[in-house]
């Protein structure tokens, strides 16, 4: 735990900012994702 804490202070505020945009982008994808394989799946 002290280690994560450690590397979260050593990031840039650039950093994190881009972190949060990979994190909700990987979620918006995965939801996509989601979304098409039940109406692929209803379909059939």
């Amino acid at each position: 735990m002290l280690g994560l804490i450690e590397i979260r202070d050593n990031l840039t505020d650039e950093n994190i900012y881009l972190q949060k945009n990979n994190v909700i982008g990987y979620i918006f994808l995965n939801m996509h994702n989601d979304i098409n394989f039940k109406l692929m799946t209803s379909v059939c």
